[in-house]
């Protein structure tokens, strides 16, 4: 099948990553950088200061061996099956963190797998999968270069477009229309930091 790459330049000042609702309306702002076009936050594993870098286009969290070491990541026996962004399955050791914090929220008994990719091993970063990012609502905004997390839906207006979201492998997809042209399962993954290539549909 013949591919067209198509380069997008899009600006977008507010970013709303929602499937979550809850009563709990407190709105936490963590400052983010964007780390060789990555968006890198801080959170915690066990309680020490971490360094997370946000993908959706992961199923779930990926640790360095240096983050086993010294931040009390629990090796486990068993491995985990693990899908990629074309579906592509392989298999990790499994991991477990008794605690993470996001902002003013923490999760127990977080599963991931352990991945020594070179970039994330030498700057010390844990990939952050969709898995976690699904259990909050995200608001991204690149201009103050600040994420808002919280367990109920932001506000929106009339001027934000409004998408619906399937999950695939627990990744967010959508429908979009380029020049006329419809793609019905376009992966939002904000850990890529390539081009969009798209299916010739002539």
């Amino acid at each position: 099948m013949n591919k067209r790459t198509v380069f997008l330049l899009v600006f977008i000042l507010l970013t709303t990553l929602s499937s979550c609702t809850a009563q709990n309306s407190e709105v936490y702002e963590i400052p983010f950088s964007l780390d060789k076009k990555l968006l890198v936050f801080k959170g915690k594993l066990n309680g020490i200061d971490t360094d997370f870098a946000f993908d959706t286009g992961a199923a779930e969290g990926i640790a360095t061996t240096k983050q086993e070491e010294n931040k009390g990541i629990e090796r486990k026996k068993s491995t985990q099956k693990i899908a990629d962004a074309n579906g592509q399955t392989g298999a990790l050791t499994s991991v477990i963190t008794k605690e993470m914090s996001i902002g003013g929220y923490t999760f127990s008994n977080v599963r991931a797998t352990i991945g020594d990719m070179q970039y994330f091993y030498c700057m010390n970063l844990y990939l952050l999968g969709a898995d976690i990012i699904r259990k909050l609502n995200w608001e991204i905004d690149f201009k103050r270069m600040v994420l808002k997390v919280s367990k109920s839906r932001f506000a929106t207006d009339s001027s934000m477009a409004v998408m619906p979201v399937n999950y695939k492998y627990n990744r967010p997809r959508v429908a979009i229309k380029i020049n006329d042209t419809s793609y019905d399962d376009v992966l939002i993954d904000i850990g890529y930091t390539g081009v969009m290539t798209l299916p010739n549909t002539d």
